[in-house]
């Protein structure tokens, strides 16, 4: 599974739009929006099937930084986090 982060503006001709992850195709997550129900690439921010097909998101610079990093750069920035992360050791291979 792709672990790629991206950082797009859910704007499509002025209109907000939400998106969900619907599935995984070739190991990359597919995005749907709400909307019109629409098939997004979550790396080009392309619209490759629905109404909507050929549309693309405005893609934005994305830097790494920590959650503290960036709330001290955007004090109303919202954060998803896990409630029990897990650290890379955690995890077993097969």
């Amino acid at each position: 599974m792709c672990h790629t982060g991206t950082s797009m503006v859910p704007l499509i001709d002025g209109e907000e739009h939400h998106f969900f992850c619907v599935g995984v195709y070739n190991g990359l997550a597919v995005l749907m929006d709400r909307e019109t129900r629409s098939y997004w690439n979550h790396i080009t921010g392309e619209c490759v099937h629905g109404p909507l097909k050929g549309e693309k998101m405005e893609m934005l610079l994305l830097g790494q930084m920590t959650a503290g990093q960036a709330l001290d750069q955007w004090p109303d920035l919202q954060l998803a986090c896990q409630s029990n992360p897990r650290s890379a050791g955690s995890y077993s291979s097969p």
